[in-house]
């Protein structure tokens, strides 16, 4: 009985494989970064944009550290932009209100009908 060659590409069956390792995706929260571009804030959801798109480029590439920096960035930017999209219109509102008050008083103190 004669033993067949092992060549080294084909694994010897029986041997221990390496474990695979199935790496979970690094979340890029793209679409709120695009919904809160949208609906909320224009400049600041442009940033979570920009750091939501570089996740996936980085995490192909291999370098899962700034592609966690770069969701964690994201994530950051679309709670500014969503932030910032409630805030805004109250504060607006708020100065009209108050600026028109007083605007009205002016007015009258100028004698401007």
């Amino acid at each position: 009985m004669t033993i067949p060659p092992v060549s080294n590409s084909e694994p010897v069956s029986g041997s221990p494989q390496p474990p695979q390792r199935f790496e979970e995706p690094v979340p890029t929260y793209l679409a709120p970064a695009v919904l809160v571009t949208i609906l909320c804030c224009l400049p600041a959801g442009i940033v979570a944009v920009y750091f939501a798109s570089r996740v996936s480029s980085l995490q192909a590439i291999g370098n899962r550290v700034a592609a966690y920096q770069a969701s964690d960035k994201a994530r950051l930017w679309c709670w500014i932009s969503g932030f910032l999209g409630l805030i805004w219109p109250l504060l607006i509102i708020s100065l009209i209100v108050a600026g028109g008050v007083g605007f009205f008083e002016f007015l009258d103190e100028c004698g401007i009908p």
